[in-house]
């Protein structure tokens, strides 16, 4: 029986790979997350692929240690595919804790905004004051704020985070579109939105939602996120209470 002291040390995070390997490593782990994408479209809010990289091999060193030494064409093949194996039941159990700590958060975050509006007869500060809100409950918000109609456009009102558009035209970008269609919209690609109105370039997905008053749109709420396909059925669930909660301050 062999010396346990005298077995190699494992390479944490494979950082001692040569020039090939590397390449190869690269190639497949990109085949790897394109699939995913071409099989569920998204991958969970927050999730760094880095830290998932790490994570999918330290779980698979054993398989590549042997294609490494291997180098059977048929075992890279069945490396793969365990590799894909991994990443979705990772991003699956990741994508079941976001939406469980999402419902959380906007089953604590609605009490909340009706409690500070309520008597309240600065409504643009009430605005400001929910934006700010939203923006430090939700990590994820990268932007938050609301456009208001006026003068037949809609007009930057309170908000957090980058500077912004002043005004948006009906029917224009993700905002002027969910005013004209009356709905919420989420985009989880803007650079994949017809005329998608670039304000930050940092912008990567997007959710609008139309303030009602009366039938009519008074106002949009505008949220961006730094991810792609970051906005889900329980952000719309949880921003529609939040739009109807607000509506008489628009």
């Amino acid at each position: 029986m062999s010396n346990p002291n005298n077995r190699p040390k494992k390479q944490k995070g494979f950082l001692k790979l040569n020039k090939e390997q590397k390449l190869y490593l690269k190639d497949l782990w990109k085949d790897c997350v394109l699939t995913y994408w071409r099989l569920y479209g998204t991958i969970p809010i927050g999730q760094d692929l880095t830290e998932m990289k790490e994570h999918v091999l330290d779980e698979l060193e054993d398989q590549y240690n042997l294609w490494l030494k291997r180098k059977d064409p048929g075992f890279k093949a069945y490396f793969q595919s365990m590799t894909l194996v991994h990443i979705n039941l990772e991003l699956e159990r990741k994508e079941n804790i976001a939406r469980g700590e999402k419902k959380q958060l906007y089953a604590q975050l609605i009490p909340q905004v009706k409690s500070m509006i309520k008597g309240v007869d600065n409504h643009e500060g009430a605005l400001a004051n929910v934006a700010a809100l939203l923006h430090d409950t939700l990590p994820y918000f990268f932007w938050v704020g609301f456009y208001i109609v006026r003068n037949g456009q809609l007009e930057l009102g309170p908000f957090q985070g980058p500077v912004a558009c002043y005004t948006i035209s009906k029917g224009k970008g993700v905002c002027g579109t969910a005013w004209e269609k009356k709905e919420t919209i989420i985009v989880p690609d803007v650079e994949q939105f017809p005329g998608h109105i670039a304000c930050s370039s940092k912008s990567r997905s997007e959710i609008v939602v139309p303030i009602l008053k009366n039938d009519d749109i008074v106002a949009v709420l505008d949220v961006d996120s730094t991810g792609l396909n970051t906005f889900s059925e329980e952000d719309k669930e949880g921003l529609e209470k939040v739009a109807e909660i607000i509506s008489g301050l628009c």
